[in-house]
């Protein structure tokens, strides 16, 4: 007997007395699992029944029955009426309904929240497309795994593609009905290509004093001296990145006098000057300014360790990918004043982080926003952004963000294999029975059998059909069947990247002599000058005409810095050649 009754509610609990009486018969069902997708159900039932189930659409109904040997009903499926019934014949109509709860994109993002959108190599946001991070297929990536519903329950869960526990059905399947065939073949490399480009950035200044004390200078040119001395604002050379944040220069009184004699014709016998040299006390504080823009590339070659079923040479498939740029950040809502659905003020709760005007805020005070006033700082703190990139790196790929986007790769490259790899597809016809409570998150195991491989084959369930038409039954199976080699163990070894126990390191030209940002403020500047007091007096006293002497000799000051060299763009390339472990489902090539 097979019956379809309405629920009250999509998980209401499942009440044979309730549900599975005379009042709800139905002539049969088809029930098709296939993985990836939500089960669906289509129901045989009066034309009568269809009428009452039309005026209900969205409505939840549950299909169970009661066969000869069934100690009481079984529930089989629940699902939701999204169309009307269809005519089938003078007194017969089919229902169709899916198996998923109500809000079902809801679901799937509440699930991706709380189990894919993690803070490891398992979810990597800066390999999706813009605005894919809020796809829940997109989460999925570099899981190995299908998403699975529970016909009965309509709850959400992952299927790993990996069969692990499988059931034996050697005996349970109609030898005639058992069909293999092979999907597309293959590959022997595939290649990820992911490009990352940020600019490299450092804005800031020093602060007194870095590298040394107030520097004292005597001088008898003292007046041209503080007057050509850096100003603030000043630039430091060509294109050094460096300018002066501060400068002073202060008098710090006499340091000596002397008469010099002069022997000019213009002047009579016996004249003489006397010059004055003062200590001047100066001091200079840097500015830093430097912007470089940076693309590094990583080159994830991966071989599969799969049974060679064709041999006609290499056969590469490439995936390129193009980062988001690390150095924004792209997790944290912008301030608004106003809610883009109510209409609003924007509520903001103690704990609310936003970006205003390029930096990241905390909300410490609970708030309306108000349009008028705009971004009310009083009521928030700020933070640390949440860029996966400082702004100043002068890489990706070699800070602990950029190996976890390279674990990502990885782990999606594998997933991209198994995949092709699970290329063989086994079905056959088995005891109802049996296979009534197949779904597409178990494995299934077949013994030596003609028309499989030696040895059988184990593989994972893709599909399950299950029809009911009155007292006849019938079950067909869909295998996912992995022509690997099924070698245990990490081939790969290494220490700089581990995705998920796998390691391996990337290999490629070391920057060489990179700016360190985090250092600029510490560096330590040469202030060094030339014809000081002492200097300028030898010449004097050597001179026939001191003054001019002193004119041509002038007291200089020199700064010495580190040039932060700027470049066009900066390219660097990483490589790593790695073998993926792919499972053996069976023995379909020589080895």
């Amino acid at each position: 007997m097979i019956y379809i009754a309405p629920l009250s509610s999509w998980n209401t609990a499942f009440d044979a007395t309730a549900h599975a009486v005379e009042a709800f018969l139905a002539f049969g069902y088809s029930i098709v699992e296939t993985v990836g997708e939500y089960p669906r159900v289509e129901v045989t039932v009066r034309s009568v029944t269809a009428a009452s189930i039309a005026s209900r659409l969205n409505s939840y109904y549950v299909i169970s029955e009661k066969s000869s040997d069934d100690p009481a009903p079984i529930e089989l499926a629940r699902g939701v009426v999204r169309l009307l019934p269809t005519e089938l014949g003078e007194d017969k109509m089919v229902v169709a309904l899916d198996c998923v709860p109500p809000s079902v994109d809801e679901v799937k993002d509440a699930y991706a929240n709380t189990h894919l959108r993690t803070d490891d190599e398992w979810y990597d946001p800066l390999t999706l497309p813009e605005g894919a991070e809020d796809d829940a297929d997109q989460a999925l990536l570099g899981k190995s795994a299908d998403w699975y519903w529970d016909r009965r329950t309509l709850t959400l869960s992952t299927t790993p593609l990996v069969p692990s526990n499988p059931i034996d059905m050697s005996d349970h399947v109609l030898a005639s009905t058992l069909s293999v065939r092979v999907g597309e073949l293959p590959y022997d490399r595939y290649v990820m290509q992911a490009t990352v480009g940020w600019t490299q950035i450092a804005k800031g200044s020093q602060e007194l004093p870095v590298g040394s004390q107030v520097l004292g200078i005597p001088t008898y040119t003292w007046q041209d001296f503080q007057q050509s001395f850096p100003k603030a604002g000043a630039q430091i050379g060509d294109n050094t990145g460096w300018s002066v944040a501060e400068a002073y220069c202060t008098d710090g009184g006499v340091y000596q006098t002397h008469e010099f004699s002069v022997s000019t014709p213009d002047v009579p016998p016996g004249s003489t000057v006397v010059a004055q040299a003062r200590l001047l006390n100066c001091l200079i504080r840097l500015a830093y300014d430097y912007e470089q823009p940076r693309e590094e590339t990583a080159f994830l070659y991966l071989d599969p360790d799969g049974q060679k079923i064709v041999a006609d040479g290499k056969h590469v498939v490439s995936e390129i990918i193009r980062l988001r740029t690390p150095t924004i950040d792209t997790s944290t809502p912008e301030w608004t004043a106003i809610d883009d659905e109510t209409f609003e003020p924007r509520h903001y709760a103690v704990g609310s982080e936003v970006q205003y005007n390029g930096r990241t805020y905390r909300c410490i005070t609970a708030h309306d926003a108000d349009y008028d006033l705009g971004f009310q700082r009083e009521f928030w703190v700020a933070i640390s952004t949440k860029a996966p990139l400082r702004k100043g790196a002068y890489s990706y790929f070699d800070s602990a963000r950029g190996r976890r986007t390279l674990a990502h790769l990885y782990l999606r490259g594998v997933e991209t294999i198994l995949r092709a790899y699970r290329c063989y597809e086994v079905s056959f016809e088995c005891s109802w029975k049996v296979a009534r409570d197949l779904t597409v998150d178990k494995s299934v195991s077949l013994g030596s059998m003609r028309g499989l491989p030696a040895g059988g084959v184990v593989g994972k369930v893709t599909g399950v059909e299950l029809t009911a038409d009155g007292p006849s039954r019938k079950a067909k199976i869909t295998l996912g069947v992995f022509a690997g080699r099924g070698v245990a163990g990490k081939p790969n070894s290494g220490t700089d990247v581990d995705a998920d126990g796998a390691t391996f390191d990337m290999s490629g030209r070391v920057y060489s002599a990179p700016v360190i940002v985090e250092n600029l403020p510490f560096v330590a500047m040469e202030l060094t000058s030339l014809n000081e007091a002492g200097e300028q007096y030898a010449i004097m006293w050597a001179a026939d005409d001191p003054k001019s002497a002193l004119e041509m000799n002038p007291t200089q000051a020199t700064i010495t810095v580190p040039v932060l060299q700027e470049q066009d763009l900066l390219r660097r390339g990483l490589t790593a050649n790695l073998v993926v472990p792919v499972p053996k489902g069976g023995v379909f090539a020589n080895e």
